[in-house]
């Protein structure tokens, strides 16, 4: 069974507590153990089944507006990260999303958001990294910004949509593990308007949470 988030902060904060573990524990991690693994620089694949987008959609059709919160499940991606005394360092992170329906209710003749990739606009470092004393979790917070990319599909083929910046975003960062497996599970939030056209459709209060496993890089 893979770490908690709120097992690996009991850890940490026990640990830290105690006098244990500190910001920048300067002591050489244990050979194989995920501190050593994410030391070196690991990529972890996203697992599409325990990964997904949330947002609000908001639809101004002159008589008031409708929202609906919308759960996108991701069909892949993966996340590249290092660490290096108290500073976790995403370098690239890459989450392709599923096609977004909406229906004619909404738009007149409906259309499909296709092609929906989130990435990592550029590396970022945190520098509250705090390893528990076996080296096996860690916590650490951090602020992204994501450059969502997509396309909309008419039924006569897709066509680009401009690349939206999102953020910053905050969030948690738990590393763990899983068996033999490093695993990684991220939480971000950003409450509040993430994008809108023409004050008609509008996306809010945006939430990702994204759970990565020791693997093979996938696209980023």
């Amino acid at each position: 069974m893979r770490t908690s988030k709120w097992m690996c902060g009991m850890i940490v904060s026990a640990a830290t507590a105690a006098g244990c573990v500190t910001e920048g524990d300067l002591s050489e991690p244990a050979p194989d153990t995920p501190r050593a693994v994410v030391e070196a620089g690991t990529v972890l694949r996203v697992i599409p089944s325990q990964t997904r987008l949330e947002i609000s959609a908001r639809v101004d059709q002159g008589a008031g507006a409708d929202a609906a919160r919308v759960t996108v499940p991701s069909v892949g991606g993966a996340i590249r990260v290092r660490s290096a005394e108290d500073q976790l360092v995403i370098e690239a992170l890459g989450v392709d999303l599923a096609p977004i329906d909406v229906p004619p209710t909404v738009i007149a003749g409906g259309l499909r958001l296709t092609g929906l990739h989130l990435a990592l606009a550029a590396p970022v470092a945190t520098h509250d990294l705090m390893w528990s004393t076996d080296d096996d979790a860690a916590l650490a917070s951090v602020a992204l910004e994501l450059d969502l990319d997509w396309a909309i599909d008419t039924g006569r083929g897709a066509y680009p949509l401009t690349r939206q910046r999102l953020g910053p975003i905050a969030a948690v960062v738990a590393i763990g593990r899983e068996g033999d497996a490093v695993t990684l599970d991220l939480d971000a939030w950003a409450p509040g308007p993430a994008w809108s056209w023409a004050g008609i459709v509008g996306l809010d209060d945006l939430s990702l949470s994204l759970i990565g496993i020791e693997d093979s890089a996938e696209r980023l």
